[in-house]
């Protein structure tokens, strides 16, 4: 599946030092005894990301409570330009990188940027489309999308292929036809993206795909326009 989901700064962070000291700034928090040390991975990403969602949910207080809103406009406002553009073959979705997922998450567009739809659902069962929101775009107006969803019906256990839960997630126009797709059975972040050619109006739509009883799920679609 789609792994990972977004990227963040992990190497060379610098961090504040004493002000007594000739150097006010270290790279590795953990070694304080040699600061040249080139330092990577999750310790120093994750903490970034966190101070993000922490700011965002000062800023936009109706996400407390909705962790897959918070998850879908971190995806949603990563800048995917920042980092590798090495498609990941298994994700089955164009929109995800195999070493940097949907790009550098980013905590102005975050924290500042507009949201210009959005949905959620808590514990949702519906086999037919569940979300439709109409967007009107004018010529060359773009608008991104995406889709997280969780299994929160600890209860159902997938033990093989004939068992999924899945929501796929697509725009199609006002004949029906099909404009951006996500449909990938594996993933739980789905992103789909539109430039209109010309004035006109679209349908963003979610829909459940579900073979096994009893399944719940809770869900977060985000949209924005530019």
């Amino acid at each position: 599946p789609n792994k990972p989901d977004v990227c963040a700064p992990g190497t060379w962070i610098r961090g504040v030092r004493s002000i007594i000291d000739p150097n006010h700034y270290y790279y590795d928090l953990e070694r304080v005894d040699d600061p040249s040390i080139e330092p990577s991975g999750t310790s120093f990403s994750a903490p970034i990301v966190t101070g993000i969602i922490a700011q965002m949910l000062q800023a936009q207080s109706y996400r407390i409570g909705r962790p897959q809103a918070i998850k879908a406009k971190i995806i949603n406002s990563a800048v995917p330009t920042k980092v590798s553009f090495t498609d990941n073959a298994i994700s089955g979705n164009n929109y995800f990188r195999e070493k940097s997922g949907a790009g550098m998450a980013n905590s102005i567009n975050a924290v500042n940027s507009y949201t210009y739809k959005y949905a959620w659902n808590h514990q949702a069962v519906q086999p037919e489309h569940i979300t439709q929101l109409t967007v009107s775009l004018t010529t060359n107006q773009k608008i991104k999308a995406t889709l997280v969803f969780t299994n929160k019906n600890t209860g159902v256990t997938i033990v093989n292929s004939n068992d999924y839960y899945d929501i796929d997630l697509r725009i199609v126009d006002s004949n029906g036809n099909v404009l951006s797709s996500a449909t990938s059975g594996i993933n739980n972040v789905e992103i789909v993206e539109y430039t209109a050619n010309s004035n006109c109006t679209v349908y963003i739509q979610t829909r459940i795909y579900r073979n096994l009883s009893n399944a719940k799920t809770d869900w977060a679609l985000e949209i924005d326009r530019y």
